[in-house]
């Protein structure tokens, strides 16, 4: 493998630090399907997923971050019934536990109940081991 060292990233016009592209960059994220069986869909550095239950799911990632203060955005799709909540920019209510190589993750209603969503997405930035 070769490795490219640089300070700087630019086009010509305007430069970036590449520190800033590295600590910039996600690190890992998944879209699965969170009703019936549990499927990725599309994934980096996301090795497998568990259905614990309703509305829990555990991530492992292929690659562990170096510490737990890494970034989790969530996101997804309620279901497809249309009408109020057809779709949703963040879980209404997420609940995590992390480690450095995975998490678990709860959505549900603003209620209080955990919900299967139709779709979940979770982004992840923070420093890989």
């Amino acid at each position: 493998m070769s490795t490219i060292n640089a300070q700087n990233f630019g086009d010509g016009t305007d430069t970036v630090p590449a520190s800033a592209v590295i600590q910039g960059t996600a690190k890992s994220w998944v879209n699965f399907n969170g009703q019936g069986t549990i499927a990725t869909r599309d994934s980096y550095n996301v090795s497998s997923i568990t259905d614990n239950g309703t509305g829990d799911y555990s991530l492992n990632f292929g690659d562990s971050f170096s510490n737990t203060t890494y970034l989790m955005a969530p996101g997804g799709q309620l279901d497809t019934a249309g009408g109020a909540g057809y779709s949703s920019i963040g879980f209404e209510r997420i609940v995590s536990s992390k480690t450095t190589s995975g998490c678990r993750v709860n959505s549900g209603t603003a209620a209080g109940g955990h919900f299967d969503y139709l779709e979940v997405d979770i982004l992840f930035v923070g420093d890989l081991a």
